[in-house]
Protein backbone atom coordinates (compact mmCIF):
# COMPACT_ATOMS: atom_id res chain seq x y z
CA UNK A 1 0.00 0.00 0.00
CA UNK A 2 1.37 3.49 -0.66
CA UNK A 3 0.28 5.89 1.34
CA UNK A 4 0.00 9.87 0.07
CA UNK A 5 1.47 12.23 2.34
CA UNK A 6 -1.22 14.78 3.43
CA UNK A 7 -0.53 17.96 1.29
CA UNK A 8 -0.66 15.72 -1.76
CA UNK A 9 -4.27 14.44 -0.95
CA UNK A 10 -5.53 17.52 0.02
CA UNK A 11 -4.23 18.65 -3.43
CA UNK A 12 -6.05 15.67 -5.20
CA UNK A 13 -9.15 15.86 -3.09
CA UNK A 14 -9.47 19.66 -4.03
CA UNK A 15 -8.74 18.99 -8.09
CA UNK A 16 -11.23 16.00 -8.12
CA UNK A 17 -14.43 17.71 -6.12
CA UNK A 18 -16.28 19.68 -8.91
CA UNK A 19 -15.71 16.92 -11.90
CA UNK A 20 -16.87 13.89 -9.40
CA UNK A 21 -19.89 15.86 -8.19
CA UNK A 22 -20.80 16.65 -12.09
CA UNK A 23 -20.26 12.79 -12.36
CA UNK A 24 -22.67 12.26 -9.76
CA UNK A 25 -25.28 14.49 -10.93
CA UNK A 26 -24.65 12.71 -14.29
CA UNK A 27 -25.00 9.08 -12.92
CA UNK A 28 -28.24 10.53 -11.06
CA UNK A 29 -29.53 12.06 -14.10
CA UNK A 30 -29.14 8.48 -16.39
CA UNK A 31 -31.13 6.66 -13.24
CA UNK A 32 -33.85 8.98 -13.89
CA UNK A 33 -34.53 8.40 -17.63
CA UNK A 34 -33.74 4.70 -17.44
CA UNK A 35 -36.46 4.63 -14.53
CA UNK A 36 -39.16 6.52 -16.64
CA UNK A 37 -38.20 3.76 -19.38
CA UNK A 38 -38.50 1.02 -17.39
CA UNK A 39 -41.42 1.99 -14.99
CA UNK A 40 -43.33 5.10 -16.44
CA UNK A 41 -43.49 4.27 -19.67
CA UNK A 42 -45.21 1.17 -19.67
CA UNK A 43 -47.43 2.11 -17.59
CA UNK A 44 -48.31 4.87 -19.41
CA UNK A 45 -48.34 2.93 -22.89
CA UNK A 46 -50.63 0.39 -21.00
CA UNK A 47 -52.87 2.89 -20.06
CA UNK A 48 -53.09 4.71 -23.54
CA UNK A 49 -53.37 1.47 -25.39
CA UNK A 50 -56.56 1.02 -23.61
CA UNK A 51 -58.22 3.75 -25.44
CA UNK A 52 -56.09 3.39 -28.78
CA UNK A 53 -52.84 2.18 -30.10
CA UNK A 54 -50.19 4.45 -29.78
CA UNK A 55 -48.04 5.30 -32.94
CA UNK A 56 -44.77 5.21 -30.99
CA UNK A 57 -45.19 2.46 -28.65
CA UNK A 58 -46.23 0.38 -31.55
CA UNK A 59 -44.26 -2.25 -29.63
CA UNK A 60 -46.15 -4.86 -27.16
CA UNK A 61 -46.55 -3.47 -23.79
CA UNK A 62 -43.58 -5.67 -22.20
CA UNK A 63 -41.21 -4.28 -24.75
CA UNK A 64 -39.93 -0.39 -25.32
CA UNK A 65 -40.73 1.05 -28.63
CA UNK A 66 -37.80 1.25 -31.18
CA UNK A 67 -36.82 5.01 -30.66
CA UNK A 68 -37.43 3.96 -26.39
CA UNK A 69 -35.12 1.19 -27.36
CA UNK A 70 -32.24 3.64 -28.77
CA UNK A 71 -32.36 5.73 -25.87
CA UNK A 72 -32.33 3.25 -23.28
CA UNK A 73 -28.95 1.79 -25.03
CA UNK A 74 -27.75 5.21 -25.25
CA UNK A 75 -28.13 6.25 -21.22
CA UNK A 76 -27.49 2.61 -19.97
CA UNK A 77 -24.28 2.96 -22.01
CA UNK A 78 -23.27 6.37 -20.45
CA UNK A 79 -24.00 5.29 -17.06
CA UNK A 80 -21.43 2.08 -17.99
CA UNK A 81 -19.03 4.68 -19.30
CA UNK A 82 -19.24 6.47 -16.18
CA UNK A 83 -19.32 3.65 -13.55
CA UNK A 84 -15.76 2.94 -13.52
CA UNK A 85 -14.60 6.46 -12.60
CA UNK A 86 -15.93 6.19 -9.43
CA UNK A 87 -14.35 2.42 -9.54
CA UNK A 88 -11.44 4.48 -9.95
CA UNK A 89 -11.58 6.72 -7.21
CA UNK A 90 -12.19 4.40 -4.75
CA UNK A 91 -9.24 1.96 -5.77
CA UNK A 92 -7.14 5.50 -5.31
CA UNK A 93 -8.57 6.29 -2.10
CA UNK A 94 -7.94 2.67 -0.91
CA UNK A 95 -4.34 2.45 -2.35
CA UNK A 96 -2.92 5.66 -0.86
CA UNK A 97 -5.12 7.12 2.35
CA UNK A 98 -4.44 4.98 5.33
CA UNK A 99 -6.61 2.02 6.81
CA UNK A 100 -6.52 3.22 11.20
CA UNK A 101 -10.19 2.84 12.34
CA UNK A 102 -10.48 7.10 12.31
CA UNK A 103 -10.24 6.40 7.99
CA UNK A 104 -12.05 3.44 7.89
CA UNK A 105 -15.56 4.48 7.15
CA UNK A 106 -14.05 6.66 4.31
CA UNK A 107 -13.14 3.53 3.25
CA UNK A 108 -16.31 2.26 3.28
CA UNK A 109 -17.89 5.09 2.20
CA UNK A 110 -15.80 4.48 -1.37
CA UNK A 111 -17.37 1.20 -1.39
CA UNK A 112 -20.83 2.26 -1.17
CA UNK A 113 -20.54 5.23 -3.60
CA UNK A 114 -18.68 2.25 -6.22
CA UNK A 115 -22.63 0.20 -5.77
CA UNK A 116 -24.57 3.59 -5.96
CA UNK A 117 -22.44 6.70 -7.52
CA UNK A 118 -25.11 9.88 -7.33
CA UNK A 119 -24.78 8.78 -3.21
CA UNK A 120 -21.25 10.75 -4.13
CA UNK A 121 -22.68 13.89 -4.17
CA UNK A 122 -22.59 14.36 -0.20
CA UNK A 123 -19.23 12.71 -0.21
CA UNK A 124 -17.23 13.95 2.88
CA UNK A 125 -13.72 14.87 2.53
CA UNK A 126 -11.52 13.71 5.20
CA UNK A 127 -8.41 15.65 3.57
CA UNK A 128 -9.87 18.72 4.14
CA UNK A 129 -11.62 18.12 7.57
CA UNK A 130 -14.74 16.33 7.01
CA UNK A 131 -15.79 19.27 4.36
CA UNK A 132 -17.86 18.33 1.50
CA UNK A 133 -18.29 20.58 -1.93
CA UNK A 134 -21.71 22.16 -3.02
CA UNK A 135 -22.11 24.52 -6.24
CA UNK A 136 -22.15 28.21 -5.33
CA UNK A 137 -20.95 27.35 -1.62
CA UNK A 138 -17.68 25.42 -1.65
CA UNK A 139 -15.97 23.50 0.39
CA UNK A 140 -18.80 23.66 3.93
CA UNK A 141 -18.02 21.84 6.97
CA UNK A 142 -21.71 19.83 7.32
CA UNK A 143 -23.58 21.17 10.40
CA UNK A 144 -26.57 22.86 11.39
CA UNK A 145 -25.82 25.66 9.78
CA UNK A 146 -25.34 24.69 6.37
CA UNK A 147 -28.32 22.30 6.66
CA UNK A 148 -30.67 25.21 7.65
CA UNK A 149 -29.00 26.96 4.51
CA UNK A 150 -29.52 24.39 1.94
CA UNK A 151 -33.34 23.68 3.18
CA UNK A 152 -33.81 27.55 2.28
CA UNK A 153 -32.36 27.25 -1.08
CA UNK A 154 -34.33 23.56 -1.57
CA UNK A 155 -37.27 25.16 -0.83
CA UNK A 156 -38.58 27.20 -3.27
CA UNK A 157 -37.04 25.15 -6.23
CA UNK A 158 -38.84 21.96 -4.98
CA UNK A 159 -41.90 23.77 -4.47
CA UNK A 160 -42.02 23.97 -7.69
CA UNK A 161 -41.39 20.98 -9.20
CA UNK A 162 -43.32 19.46 -6.71
CA UNK A 163 -46.30 21.36 -8.28
CA UNK A 164 -45.50 19.92 -11.58
CA UNK A 165 -46.99 16.55 -10.26
CA UNK A 166 -50.62 18.11 -10.53
CA UNK A 167 -50.94 19.24 -14.14
CA UNK A 168 -49.70 15.36 -14.83
CA UNK A 169 -52.72 14.10 -12.73
CA UNK A 170 -55.10 16.07 -14.28
CA UNK A 171 -53.92 15.70 -17.50
CA UNK A 172 -53.82 11.43 -17.23
CA UNK A 173 -57.14 11.44 -15.43
CA UNK A 174 -59.03 13.84 -18.04
CA UNK A 175 -57.39 13.20 -21.25
CA UNK A 176 -57.07 10.13 -21.83
CA UNK A 177 -57.80 10.19 -25.21
CA UNK A 178 -55.71 12.76 -26.29
CA UNK A 179 -52.60 10.98 -24.49
CA UNK A 180 -53.12 7.68 -26.69
CA UNK A 181 -52.95 10.38 -30.20
CA UNK A 182 -50.09 12.98 -28.93
CA UNK A 183 -46.19 11.87 -29.03
CA UNK A 184 -45.82 15.14 -27.39
CA UNK A 185 -48.15 15.41 -24.60
CA UNK A 186 -47.17 11.59 -23.76
CA UNK A 187 -43.35 12.99 -23.81
CA UNK A 188 -44.41 16.13 -21.85
CA UNK A 189 -45.65 13.57 -18.94
CA UNK A 190 -42.45 11.32 -19.08
CA UNK A 191 -40.30 14.66 -18.68
CA UNK A 192 -42.53 15.73 -15.47
CA UNK A 193 -42.28 12.29 -13.70
CA UNK A 194 -38.32 11.81 -14.44
CA UNK A 195 -37.96 15.73 -13.48
CA UNK A 196 -39.76 15.57 -10.24
CA UNK A 197 -37.98 12.33 -9.15
CA UNK A 198 -34.59 13.43 -10.40
CA UNK A 199 -34.78 16.59 -7.94
CA UNK A 200 -36.13 15.06 -5.14
CA UNK A 201 -33.50 12.39 -5.26
CA UNK A 202 -30.59 15.13 -5.77
CA UNK A 203 -32.21 16.85 -2.19
CA UNK A 204 -32.63 13.81 -0.39
CA UNK A 205 -29.20 12.47 -0.63
CA UNK A 206 -27.43 16.19 0.20
CA UNK A 207 -29.87 17.11 2.80
CA UNK A 208 -28.59 13.60 4.59
CA UNK A 209 -25.38 13.84 4.19
CA UNK A 210 -25.33 17.36 5.84
CA UNK A 211 -27.57 16.20 8.21
CA UNK A 212 -25.80 15.46 12.02
CA UNK A 213 -28.43 12.81 13.21
CA UNK A 214 -28.83 11.14 9.59
CA UNK A 215 -31.79 8.41 10.90
CA UNK A 216 -33.42 11.34 13.21
CA UNK A 217 -33.44 12.76 9.92
CA UNK A 218 -34.47 9.63 7.52
CA UNK A 219 -37.37 9.59 10.31
CA UNK A 220 -38.80 12.69 9.86
CA UNK A 221 -38.62 12.67 6.28
CA UNK A 222 -39.88 9.27 5.54
CA UNK A 223 -41.82 10.81 3.17
CA UNK A 224 -39.01 12.08 0.96
CA UNK A 225 -37.70 8.88 0.87
CA UNK A 226 -40.86 7.09 -0.48
CA UNK A 227 -41.06 9.08 -3.51
CA UNK A 228 -37.26 8.65 -4.46
CA UNK A 229 -37.64 4.83 -3.32
CA UNK A 230 -41.02 3.39 -4.69
CA UNK A 231 -40.17 3.79 -8.52
CA UNK A 232 -37.07 1.91 -7.64
CA UNK A 233 -38.72 -0.88 -6.03
CA UNK A 234 -41.36 -1.23 -8.73
CA UNK A 235 -38.51 -2.10 -11.14
CA UNK A 236 -36.71 -4.20 -8.99
CA UNK A 237 -39.73 -6.26 -8.08
CA UNK A 238 -40.86 -6.53 -12.38
CA UNK A 239 -37.14 -7.46 -13.09
CA UNK A 240 -37.49 -10.36 -10.52
CA UNK A 241 -41.51 -11.21 -11.89
CA UNK A 242 -40.07 -10.97 -15.48
CA UNK A 243 -37.26 -12.89 -14.69
CA UNK A 244 -39.28 -15.92 -14.13
CA UNK A 245 -41.78 -15.51 -16.59
CA UNK A 246 -38.62 -15.91 -19.35
CA UNK A 247 -37.02 -18.60 -17.44
CA UNK A 248 -40.00 -21.27 -17.01
CA UNK A 249 -42.58 -21.95 -19.97
CA UNK A 250 -45.62 -21.54 -18.46
CA UNK A 251 -49.13 -21.19 -20.40
CA UNK A 252 -50.02 -18.23 -22.43
CA UNK A 253 -52.63 -17.46 -19.45
CA UNK A 254 -50.00 -17.71 -16.62
CA UNK A 255 -47.93 -15.58 -19.01
CA UNK A 256 -50.34 -12.96 -19.00
CA UNK A 257 -51.19 -13.06 -15.56
CA UNK A 258 -47.44 -12.75 -14.24
CA UNK A 259 -47.57 -9.49 -16.71
CA UNK A 260 -50.73 -7.98 -15.17
CA UNK A 261 -49.29 -8.49 -11.92
CA UNK A 262 -46.44 -6.36 -13.28
CA UNK A 263 -48.36 -3.84 -14.56
CA UNK A 264 -50.39 -3.68 -11.46
CA UNK A 265 -47.82 -3.32 -9.29
CA UNK A 266 -45.98 -0.38 -11.25
CA UNK A 267 -49.29 1.40 -10.91
CA UNK A 268 -50.04 1.29 -7.65
CA UNK A 269 -46.39 2.27 -7.75
CA UNK A 270 -46.82 5.59 -9.75
CA UNK A 271 -49.60 6.33 -7.62
CA UNK A 272 -48.06 5.85 -3.89
CA UNK A 273 -45.14 7.97 -5.92
CA UNK A 274 -47.79 10.82 -6.75
CA UNK A 275 -49.91 10.69 -3.90
CA UNK A 276 -47.09 10.99 -1.76
CA UNK A 277 -45.67 14.18 -3.85
CA UNK A 278 -48.75 15.78 -3.52
CA UNK A 279 -48.66 15.53 -0.08
CA UNK A 280 -45.11 16.68 0.38
CA UNK A 281 -46.58 19.86 -1.48
CA UNK A 282 -49.22 20.82 0.75
CA UNK A 283 -46.45 20.22 3.05
CA UNK A 284 -43.89 22.60 1.83
CA UNK A 285 -46.67 25.65 1.36
CA UNK A 286 -48.47 25.27 4.71
CA UNK A 287 -45.55 24.44 6.64
CA UNK A 288 -45.25 22.81 9.57
CA UNK A 289 -47.82 22.42 12.56
CA UNK A 290 -45.84 24.80 15.21
CA UNK A 291 -46.84 22.72 18.45
CA UNK A 292 -45.17 19.79 16.75
CA UNK A 293 -42.20 21.71 15.79
CA UNK A 294 -42.23 22.70 19.30
CA UNK A 295 -41.89 19.14 20.39
CA UNK A 296 -39.43 18.88 18.19
CA UNK A 297 -37.59 21.49 19.27
CA UNK A 298 -37.55 20.50 22.71
CA UNK A 299 -36.93 16.78 21.61
CA UNK A 300 -33.71 18.30 20.12
CA UNK A 301 -33.13 20.57 22.99
CA UNK A 302 -32.70 17.38 25.39
CA UNK A 303 -30.58 15.57 23.03
CA UNK A 304 -28.15 18.09 23.41
CA UNK A 305 -28.25 18.91 26.75
CA UNK A 306 -27.59 14.42 27.15
CA UNK A 307 -24.69 15.40 24.94
CA UNK A 308 -23.59 18.36 27.14
CA UNK A 309 -23.96 16.42 30.72
CA UNK A 310 -21.94 13.63 28.63
CA UNK A 311 -19.08 16.03 27.56
CA UNK A 312 -19.08 17.50 31.18
CA UNK A 313 -18.54 14.19 32.85
CA UNK A 314 -16.14 12.83 30.50
CA UNK A 315 -14.30 15.80 31.44
CA UNK A 316 -14.58 15.65 35.00
CA UNK A 317 -13.47 11.74 34.85
CA UNK A 318 -9.90 13.30 33.27
CA UNK A 319 -9.47 16.28 35.54
CA UNK A 320 -9.97 13.24 38.11
CA UNK A 321 -7.28 10.99 36.61
CA UNK A 322 -5.33 13.62 35.78
CA UNK A 323 -5.38 14.46 39.30
CA UNK A 324 -4.60 11.22 40.79
CA UNK A 325 -1.65 10.56 37.76
CA UNK A 326 -0.26 14.34 39.53
CA UNK A 327 -0.29 12.96 43.11
CA UNK A 328 1.07 9.55 42.30
CA UNK A 329 4.08 11.64 40.92
CA UNK A 330 4.59 14.09 43.40
CA UNK A 331 4.25 11.29 45.82
CA UNK A 332 7.00 9.22 44.13
CA UNK A 333 9.28 12.74 43.56
CA UNK A 334 8.99 12.70 47.08
CA UNK A 335 10.28 9.21 47.98
CA UNK A 336 12.75 9.96 45.43
CA UNK A 337 14.36 12.84 47.11
CA UNK A 338 13.68 10.89 50.77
Amino acid sequence: MFVLGARARRRVAGRTAIPMFVLSVGFLLCMAILLVLWVDVPRLTVSATSVEASAFFEAPPTRLSPPARHLERVVAAVALLLWPLFLAEAIFHWVTRPWSPGWRRYQIASLVFCCCPPLRLGAWTPELGGRIWLPRLGWRRPDRTLRIQLERAFSLPMLWIASLILPVLTIEVWFREPIAEWLWLRLLLHVSTGTVWFAFAMELIVMVSVAERKWAYAKTHWMDIAIVVLPLVSFLRSLRILRATWLVRFTRMQRLAQLLRVYRLRVTAMRLFRAFIVLELFRRLFGVNPARRLVRLREELGHRQAEMDALHEEIAKMETLLAERQAEQEKEAAQANA
